[in-house]
C-alpha cells in the first residue's frame, strides 16, 4: 500500500479499515508499522465490521498499538460501524451510519 500523500502535511490523519476474519487490512498494518514521520501526528481510527464478539475494539488497540509505538497520538474516540457483507449485517452502512459518522468526523476535527 504505497502512498503518493504526504503526511507530514497533516496534524490529524484518519484511518480506517474492515476486518476479515478478525484481522485489519494486512497492507493497512504494514503501511502503519513502516511510515516514517518528521513528527508525531494525531491519528483518528475507524473500522467496519460484521459484529462478531470484541472484534471491531480489538482491531483499534492493535492499530492504536502499532501507532502509539511509533510516537503518535490516537483519539480516544473511535468509530465503529458495521458493514453489510454478511446476512446479520446486511444494509450497512445505511443512512444512520452516515449520520453517525458525519456527527463523529466534525466532532473529531474540532477537538483536534
Amino acid at each position: 500500500m504505497a502512498s503518493s500523500v504526504n503526511l507530514d502535511n497533516y496534524d490529524l490523519i484518519f484511518v480506517g479499515t474492515g476486518i476479515h476474519y478478525g484481522n485489519p487490512n494486512e497492507d493497512l498494518v504494514n503501511y502503519l508499522k513502516t511510515i516514517d514521520l518528521k513528527k508525531p501526528k494525531v491519528f483518528a481510527l475507524f473500522v467496519t465490521w460484521g459484529g462478531a464478539g470484541k472484534t471491531g475494539q480489538d482491531i483499534i488497540v492493535k492499530l492504536k498499538t502499532i501507532l502509539e509505538s511509533k510516537g503518535h497520538r490516537v483519539t480516544d474516540d473511535c468509530f465503529i460501524c458495521y458493514g453489510g457483507w454478511n446476512f446479520l449485517r446486511r444494509g450497512h452502512p445505511n443512512l444512520e451510519d452516515l449520520k453517525a459518522v458525519k456527527i463523529w468526523l466534525k466532532k473529531t476535527v474540532n477537538t483536534i
